[in-house]
């Protein structure tokens, strides 16, 4: 019989006394004294626990099928706090492994003890919470484990002082002064008197038990409604990309980092910590500098306090010149293809916008969208610009409708043939311009018109600057 079977067994025995006992003090006193059992929370019931109590028994819910503990179990965890861990008494690692209860067989003794000892090292007595990121220790503690159970359970020198009163009454009926022993069988005894026969009683007393069990009435339980905030526990569904700085994209990596906390439900004051191991070359060593600034960046992205929030700090220090640069260029020269649909060329825009814009620049809403009209198809470009859209989206809805509105039309639709009737393009007065010494002239554009529901005008005055 292995350790966790005969711990079974005392539980089971253990449990079976609180049955016909009850749970009353003094029931606890002698069942604590003939039928102990570390384990059980009636005879220990937990209190006060640690954050790294806390902290353990989720990881440890988590690796083994423990569904339980005493107040023995938290006693013994405090006690670990007195040894080095290479020091810890094996009688005590023991006792502390028995005061748990387990739905089904943990791992074998060795092992169990092995796992915990590595993981409270690695994670310095569980101040560090081993569920936070995936957990990978290369350190193995060895111990030796040739650990008794009645070693574990009758060492008193771990264990937790006793929550009731020895010399209290209880209500129950007196309990007996020495465990009840099973009396040997008499051959001559039971030959004269058949009733003192062991296992004649025994019977008797299984059958006056169900009996009692029958008609005993059901037990009324009044469990009060409790509320429980339920806590999401942080997963790691989505990994995190890597940022090294240089030419990389600071905003995308921004994004993508923002995409896995919520899918890995992280929690805000866990941003940072998740992040910073995903720091490489040049970011790394900026945090090392960015740690030690007061007030201290201890939060990712506060409006109403920037000055400790990461996120601002992050874009500051990697939203470069030659990055602001080259997004300007790529949002000034981009076009729609001669085979792009609307819908892609505005997604694209919106991205490019949204770099531009991140260090804190805002382009008025009439640019944004003529920067649009600009780069759309001549026969969009020329349809939309007479309306003079004055936002992103009056632009894009705009082209939208034009754009389903040529399909029916082969000859519009078809960009080959759009390209070899060669429309000029027409400038509005929201044309962005690098020559300042440009003066502002009026223009008169005859423009085509395309869908005549849509009832554009068929000439537009407007200033070229």
């Amino acid at each position: 019989m292995n350790n966790f079977d005969q711990h079974s067994r005392n539980i089971v025995e253990h449990d079976r006394h609180h049955y016909l006992f009850g749970k009353t003090l003094q029931a606890i006193n002698y069942l604590t004294k003939y039928y102990r059992d570390d384990s059980c929370s009636i005879c220990y019931p937990s209190e006060e626990r640690s954050p790294q109590f806390q902290t353990f028994w989720a990881w440890f819910i988590t690796f083994q099928p423990a569904v339980a503990y005493s107040h023995q179990a938290v006693r013994r965890f405090e006690k670990f706090k007195n040894f080095e861990i290479n020091q810890i008494p094996d009688q005590l690692l023991g006792s502390f492994i028995f005061s748990f209860r387990y739905n089904e067989e943990p791992d074998d003794f060795p092992t169990l003890v092995n796992e915990f000892l590595t993981v409270y090292q690695e994670t310095d007595r569980f101040n560090i919470d081993p569920l936070a990121d995936e957990y990978n220790s290369e350190t193995f503690v060895e111990v030796p484990f040739h650990i008794d159970i009645d070693m574990a359970h009758n060492n008193d020198q771990f264990d937790a002082p006793l929550l009731v009163d020895p010399n209290e009454d209880g209500d129950n009926q007196p309990l007996p002064q020495q465990p009840i022993p099973i009396q040997q069988a008499n051959p001559q005894v039971h030959q004269n008197n058949p009733q003192n026969d062991p296992m004649t009683l025994l019977a008797q007393q299984i059958g006056n038990l169900v009996l009692h069990m029958q008609n005993a009435p059901a037990p009324q339980i009044n469990i009060p409604a409790v509320n429980v905030p339920v806590q999401n526990r942080e997963l790691n569904l989505v990994s995190y990309p890597d940022f090294s700085g240089g030419e990389q994209d600071p905003v995308t990596w921004l994004e993508d980092v923002e995409k896995a906390f919520e899918a890995n439900q992280v929690r805000d004051n866990r941003k940072i910590p998740v992040v910073i191991p995903h720091l490489k070359g040049t970011a790394a060593t900026w945090w090392v500098a960015a740690r030690a600034i007061r007030p201290a960046i201890d939060r990712w992205d506060d409006p109403n306090n920037g000055g400790q929030s990461f996120r601002p700090h992050f874009i500051i220090q990697f939203r470069t010149s030659a990055l602001e640069s080259k997004w300007f260029a790529q949002l000034t020269q981009r076009k729609q293809g001669p085979t792009e649909d609307v819908d892609s060329y505005h997604v694209t825009i919106e991205e490019l916008l949204r770099r531009v814009e991140s260090g804190g620049h805002r382009y008025p809403d009439t640019a944004k969208a003529q920067m649009f009209i600009n780069g759309l198809r001549p026969e969009l470009s020329a349809s939309v610009s007479p309306f003079m859209p004055n936002t992103l989206v009056a632009a894009y809805e705009r082209a939208k409708a034009f754009e389903n509105s040529f399909k029916q039309n082969s000859l519009y639709y078809n960009p080959y043939l759009l390209n070899s009737l060669q429309i000029p393009p027409v400038t509005s007065p929201y044309v962005i311009s690098t020559n300042a010494s440009s003066a502002n002239v009026p223009v008169t554009a005859s423009l085509p018109v395309a869908s005549s529901h849509l009832n554009p005008p068929k000439t537009k005055t407007f200033w070229l600057s």
